[in-house]
C-alpha cells in the first residue's frame, strides 16, 4: 500500500512540475513578446523623432531660403524705385 501512495504521489509531484514549467514557459514567452514589442515601439519613436528632425531641418532650411528670396525681392524693389 505504501509503494502505490508513494508512486502516486510521486506522479503527482511530476504532473505538478510539468504544469509550474509549462505556466513558466508561457509567462517567459509573454514576457519576450511583451519586450520585443516595447523595442518596436521604441524604434518607430526613434524613427518618428527622426522624421520630425528631418521636419525642423527642412522648415529652417526654407525659412532661411525665403527670407534670403525676401532680401533679393527688396532690393530690385529698390533699385527699380531708384531707377525710376
Amino acid at each position: 500500500m505504501g509503494d502505490i501512495l508513494g508512486r502516486a504521489l510521486r506522479r503527482i509531484a511530476i504532473e505538478w512540475q510539468r504544469r509550474e514549467v509549462s505556466a513558466a514557459r508561457r509567462a517567459l514567452a509573454e514576457s519576450a513578446q511583451e519586450a520585443r514589442d516595447a523595442e518596436a515601439q521604441a524604434d518607430e519613436s526613434a524613427r518618428l523623432a527622426q522624421v520630425d528632425a528631418m521636419r525642423v531641418r527642412v522648415a529652417r532650411a526654407m525659412e532661411t531660403h525665403c527670407a534670403s528670396m525676401l532680401r533679393e525681392a527688396e532690393a530690385d524693389l529698390d533699385a527699380m524705385r531708384r531707377d525710376a
